[in-house]
């Protein structure tokens, strides 16, 4: 999955930072990367459609700390 995170984030650094969570629907983990940090969600099950409307719900929340958001 490290590999696949690069490509998609587009940078060569990829370190955790420790924070990590989970939920009923994703699990979830934060990384520094070249161009900042960012939080990662990760669903094993194939609910794509919850993933958005929970993806688009965490943005209208978020502070902006993270600066950019892949879905896997």
């Amino acid at each position: 999955m490290e590999a696949l995170l690069k490509r998609e984030l587009g940078t060569s650094l990829l370190k955790s930072t420790g924070h990590s969570g989970g939920g009923c629907i994703s699990e979830g983990q934060s990384f520094d990367t070249d161009t900042g940090r960012v939080f990662v969600k990760i669903n094993h099950k194939n609910e794509v459609i919850a993933c958005t409307l929970e993806l688009n719900a965490l943005l209208y929340l978020s502070d902006q700390k993270y600066s950019k958001t892949v879905i896997l």
